[in-house]
C-alpha cells in the first residue's frame, strides 16, 4: 500500500500483516494494532514524515525494514529486530518497549539526536 498524496496517513486495525509487503507514506505514518508482522517488509514514511508506530502486544520485524525520514516513535510489548532495521532518518528514534527487545544482527539508528 502507498500513499498518493503528503497528507497523514493513519492505520488502526487489530492485526497488521505487512509480510515482504510494503507499506509507504509520504507524509507522516500513523498505525496502531494489537500485533505488526513486518517479517521482511518494509514500512516507510518517506521523505520529511514521522513514523509512529503502537503495537499492543508484539511487533515482530525480524529481517524487516521500518523507517522515517524524520522521527520515529514505536511502543510495544514486545520487539522482535533480529536482522532488521530501525532508522530515523532526519532525527530521533524512540522506542517504548514493555517487556523484551530482540535485536540479534539488527540496526538501530537515528541520525540527530540519538536512541532514547
Amino acid at each position: 500500500m502507498q500513499q498518493q498524496g503528503k497528507d497523514t496517513l493513519s492505520l488502526t486495525t487489530r492485526r497488521l500483516d505487512n509480510q515482504r509487503g510494503t507499506l509507504a507514506g509520504n507524509g507522516n505514518l500513523n498505525l496502531k494494532a494489537t500485533t505488526v508482522d513486518n517479517r521482511h517488509g518494509h514500512i516507510v514514511a518517506a521523505d520529511k514524515g514521522s513514523l509512529t508506530l503502537a503495537a499492543k502486544d508484539t511487533l515482530d520485524n525480524q529481517s524487516g525494514r521500518l523507517e522515517a525520514g524524520n522521527a520515529l516513535q514505536l511502543r510495544a510489548s514486545q520487539l522482535n529486530n533480529s536482522q532488521g532495521s530501525i532508522v530515523a532518518a532526519g532525527d530521533s528514534a524512540t522506542l517504548t518497549v514493555g517487556k523484551a527487545i530482540q535485536n540479534a544482527h539488527g540496526h538501530l539508528e537515528a541520525k540527530t539526536r540519538g536512541i532514547k
